[in-house]
């Protein structure tokens, strides 16, 4: 039996800066929080497993890409430091994709479900979806900025979130709702 390290060790034995131990722990919390935000939105115990799934897989991508890429995350992780820019635009600006695709594809030839898939691939830039309501990737979305955003928009510049996607849902006067419970949750950041 491999210990979580052990089984993520190929990935990171290259780059000391992608910890595996922190993905896993900011997967674990994603999906946690997306849980939590589902109930407070839905009480669907459906889809509340399935928004669990999404938030573990959400960040899937990285490893597959970094797999393939490691000689460039060393740069992407350099970039996004210093512009105090998203992984995954550096991720584009570099590689031309980003690990939210990479990760979506993946899960799509897997067979995952396809609603997993979509948040998968969205949850970054969930207004590029064709959502109208509250849904699994609402929730995930959500759920990473806020574990980015430390709980809140006010310690960064600039809120992961996307305002277009909320406003567009009619859900922006949730939001202190969701940092409310984040802020019983504990979240850290894996990426920049």
């Amino acid at each position: 039996m491999f210990t979580r390290t052990e089984a993520f060790a190929p990935f990171t034995a290259e780059l000391r800066l992608l910890n595996s131990d922190i993905l896993l722990e900011h997967a674990q919390q994603v999906a946690a929080l997306a849980v939590a935000i589902v109930q407070e939105e839905t009480q669907s115990d459906a889809l509340s497993e399935k928004t669990y799934l999404a938030g573990l897989l959400h960040d899937v991508g990285v490893f597959a890409l970094f797999e393939r890429y490691p000689q460039y995350y060393a740069r992407i992780l350099e970039l996004a430091v210093e512009r105090k820019s998203p992984f995954w635009q550096e991720e584009f600006s570099v590689i031309e994709t980003t690990h939210a695709l990479v990760g979506a594809y993946l899960l799509g030839l897997w067979g995952l479900d396809d609603e997993i898939v979509r948040t998968v691939a969205h949850h970054h830039q969930p207004s590029r979806s064709d959502d109208t309501e509250f849904t699994m990737l609402t929730a995930v979305h959500v759920a990473d900025a806020l574990c980015r955003d430390g709980c809140t928009g006010l310690l960064r510049q600039q809120s992961w979130l996307d305002d277009v996607y909320l406003e567009r849902l009619g859900l922006t006067h949730r939001v202190p709702v969701w940092e409310a419970i984040c802020e019983n949750a504990t979240c850290i950041e894996a990426l920049p």
